[in-house]
Formats: structure tokens, C-alpha cells, sequence
């Protein structure tokens, strides 16, 4: 008998746990989020027709704060630990506890996980399938994906340590693809490189981004042309608002006139005087936002980032580390070394998207280097899946500055 019951509980319990997984499967594919809301999000009900029905909003708290963490990542500038501290320091933290009352700050597991969520697009994911979920999204998809290509970059390579250079994650062997790190050679006869010697490297390929003196005439020519043509039109404005304005006045002296005649009504002559006034006032907006000093200043700052051009590599040679690290991120996605005269050279290049239209227009104007195919290296071989790192700071060698890791 005991047996019996046993095999009956045992149907009973696998027909409900089969129920209760077809109706969160159903409530997953109408839109609803089966279980605990995500943090960001708070598990709530509302009344639809007269039933209470469970649902997630989004947390007013907690919300905004995943959505800044997703925007602050995606620059680039930010490694987990420095934004795990960043997002603590504006006040994330997770939901109350008996353990921790007043939450505690996020795991740096968590906000990698926080980072891969697609739940954060407005989707609700069951089984490893995807459905369009009635919570509102916290995240634009444009914002999400370049968090992933940051976090795949990351994986690929690019590792926090203690010891930091602005051309840390930037540089890669023109010989055997790999990433340079601070490491014993192997499986590349790259020779040992001083980082110093690399770094004037790096320097002096900047001189290829020089705009030339012709390209520098091309575009002053341009712009004088552009600005004689908008400032011929903003003359024709100017007459046009102060012949408006002399009308006005001749207007409001024949009202001031009529005025003084008893048969005028002169309430009606009261409005129409005010009616000029106000509009001469628009007018007179109209002709001092019309002058020509913001555009002798637009003009001014367009001709001190031409003489920028002009010398890029002095700008470079003079900037603190930090700047070196912001123009190199904007400029290049990677820098591909070799040696050439015994010396450490740039044998090729990735353009960083932000600078792309610029690069490509200074186009065949630039001297690019061409180890790589004198040599019959690659100029962007495929970097190898594993290296080696070390502590050593006095030599770059075939892997890179800092190692290749998994770790985000």
C-alpha cells in the first residue's frame, strides 16, 4: 500500500512541477517575467479587470543607476573595479537583507553578469529563448552592444593591473598577431623592445596624421568661400531687420500724431502702439543675434584646429599620459609594431571608428609605414587565443605590455 501511495505522489508531483513550467513558459512568451525581478526592477501587482496580476516595474531607485553603470562601461574608460566603485559611490547597492539591511554594494561577478543581461533590453528570456517583454527597457540596444564589444575587447586581452601606461591595451605584433605584453619572448622572433623606444614610436607616427599644406590650403580656401557666402547673407538680414525697424518708426511717429486728435479712439491707436513696440523689440533680438562675432569666432577656433593638424606629433610629445591615453583611443583600435633599422616602427594600424572619417580623408596625403609588406608580415594578423604575462617593466616584447587574460 505504501508503495502504491508513493508512485501516486510521485505522478502527482511531476504532473504539477509540468504544469507550473507550461504556465511560466506561456507567461514568458505574453511578456511577463517569470520569478524574481532583476535588480533595477521590483516585483509588483496590478488590477486588470478586476484581478490582481503580478508583474515587474521599474525600481525608482535602483533603475536609473543600472542604466548609468550600462552608459559609464560603454565609454571604454571604465574597468569592473573602477566601475564597481564609481556606481557604489553614486549609491547602487542591492536590495535590503536580514544580512544587510541597508543593501550592500555589488559583487564584481554581478555586474559582469548586470552587463550580459539582455533582460535589460525590454526582454524576458526562458530556456535560453528570447520574448519581448512588457517591462520597460533600462538599457538602449546601441548603448548594450557596445558594452559587449567592450567586455569581448576585455576578454580578449586587455587586463586592470597596478601598473598602468597609456598604451596599454593599444599595441600588437606585426609579426605573429599577438598582443604585446611584459613577457619572455616565445613563439615570435620579435626581439626584446625598451618600452621607451616604443613609445617614441608611437610619437612619431602621429606625424602621419600631419595635414598637409595642401590639404591645409584646400580647407582654408573652403571655409573662406563658406564664410564669405554666410556672411554676405547675414548682411542682407541686417539691412533687411533695419529697414523693418526705420518702417516701424515711421509708423509709430504717424500714431504719436494721431494722438493728439480727439476724433482718433485712442485706445485702439494705446494697442497698435504696443503692437510696434513689441515688435521692434523681436527685431532688435533679431539683428544682435544676426552680428557677425559668432561667426568671426566659429571661424577663429576652425582656424586653431587647422594649425592643431599641423602638428600632431608635437601635441602628442607635449600632452600629460592621461591626454596620450585619450588621443590614442580615439585615434587607433590597435598599433601594429615591428622592427625596422634595428628600431622599434609602426607597421600598421586599426583606425578607431571615431577617427575614421578624419583618417580617411587625409587618405593617400599620408605616409603610412610598410614593414609589414616588405617584410610579408600580415599589417593585421589575427591575435592568438592565450600569452604569457610577467612583472618586468623595462622591456615590451611579443605579446604586449600587460597579458592576455579571459578576465573581464
Amino acid at each position: 500500500m505504501a508503495g502504491i501511495l508513493d508512485q501516486v505522489n510521485t505522478y502527482f508531483s511531476k504532473a504539477s512541477g509540468a504544469d507550473i513550467r507550461t504556465k511560466m513558459e506561456g507567461k514568458a512568451k505574453r511578456g511577463g517575467t517569470p520569478g524574481k525581478a532583476k535588480l533595477g526592477y521590483l516585483n509588483t501587482r496590478k488590477t486588470v479587470e478586476g484581478r490582481k496580476i503580478k508583474i515587474i516595474e521599474t525600481d525608482p531607485v535602483r533603475g536609473p543607476l543600472i542604466t548609468l553603470m550600462f552608459e559609464r562601461y560603454a565609454t571604454g574608460q571604465y574597468s569592473t573595479h573602477a566601475l564597481r566603485e564609481f556606481i557604489t559611490d553614486a549609491g547602487l547597492r542591492t536590495r535590503p537583507t536580514e544580512a544587510y539591511p541597508a543593501g550592500r554594494p555589488l559583487y564584481l561577478s554581478e555586474i559582469s553578469r548586470i552587463l550580459t543581461d539582455r533582460t535589460y533590453l525590454g526582454l524576458v528570456i526562458w530556456k535560453e529563448e528570447e520574448y519581448p517583454g512588457e517591462h520597460e527597457p533600462l538599457v538602449e540596444p546601441e548603448i548594450f552592444d557596445r558594452v559587449q564589444d567592450t567586455l569581448a575587447k576585455r576578454r580578449a586581452g586587455t587586463r586592470e593591473r597596478t601598473w598602468e601606461c597609456y598604451l596599454k591595451g593599444l599595441l600588437w605584433c606585426a609579426r605573429c598577431g599577438r598582443r604585446l605584453v611584459l613577457d619572455p619572448a616565445q613563439k615570435c622572433d620579435l626581439p626584446r623592445t625598451r618600452l621607451d623606444d616604443i613609445e617614441q614610436a608611437v610619437e612619431a607616427h602621429y606625424a602621419t596624421l600631419t595635414v598637409t599644406e595642401d590639404k591645409q590650403n584646400e580647407i582654408t580656401e573652403l571655409l573662406e568661400a563658406v564664410f564669405t557666402d554666410h556672411h554676405a547673407t547675414v548682411e542682407q538680414i541686417r539691412k533687411h531687420i533695419k529697414a523693418e525697424l526705420r518702417r516701424l518708426d515711421t509708423l509709430e511717429d504717424q500714431l504719436i500724431e494721431l494722438l493728439t486728435d480727439r476724433d482718433w479712439p485712442v485706445e485702439k491707436l494705446t494697442v497698435k502702439q504696443r503692437a510696434i513696440r513689441g515688435e521692434r523689440a523681436a527685431l532688435k533680438n533679431r539683428l544682435a543675434e544676426a552680428g557677425t562675432t559668432g561667426l568671426d569666432t566659429a571661424r577663429k577656433r576652425i582656424e586653431q584646429l587647422i594649425d592643431l593638424f599641423a602638428r600632431p606629433r608635437a601635441i602628442y610629445r607635449s600632452a600629460p599620459d592621461e591626454l596620450r591615453k585619450t588621443l590614442n583611443f580615439i585615434c587607433f583600435e590597435k598599433l601594429y609594431i615591428d622592427i625596422e633599422d634595428d628600431e622599434p616602427a609602426i607597421a600598421g594600424e586599426t583606425v578607431a571608428d571615431a577617427a575614421e572619417p578624419l583618417i580617411g580623408w587625409l587618405g593617400q596625403s599620408r605616409a603610412l609605414p610598410s614593414r609589414s609588406q616588405k617584410s610579408g608580415h600580415k599589417k593585421n594578423p589575427e591575435p592568438p587565443s592565450r600569452a604569457q604575462g610577467s612583472i618586468r617593466t623595462d622591456v615590451v616584447v611579443d605579446t604586449g605590455i600587460e597579458p592576455v587574460t579571459p578576465r573581464v
